[in-house]
């Protein structure tokens, strides 16, 4: 997933999928900001651009993680 891609889905009723050591993982898009182009997820301390990389399939459904 580009940057682009993610700051347009952040604050939205989605989530995406991260694969973290073969386990698939679904977080909400509502638990991440943008505030003066810094990018935070609400609760967790990530590195927020390895993270992206690995985002995929934006879609509904109920966050398993973040």
């Amino acid at each position: 997933m580009s940057k682009e891609e993610f700051i347009a889905l952040i604050g939205q009723d989605v989530v995406v999928d991260y694969n973290f050591c073969g386990e698939l993982q679904q977080w909400s898009m509502k638990n991440f900001s943008i505030k003066d182009g810094v990018i935070r997820h609400n609760r967790l301390p990530l590195i927020v651009d390895v993270f992206i990389k690995g985002a995929h399939n934006p879609h509904k459904g109920e966050a398993t993680h973040g």
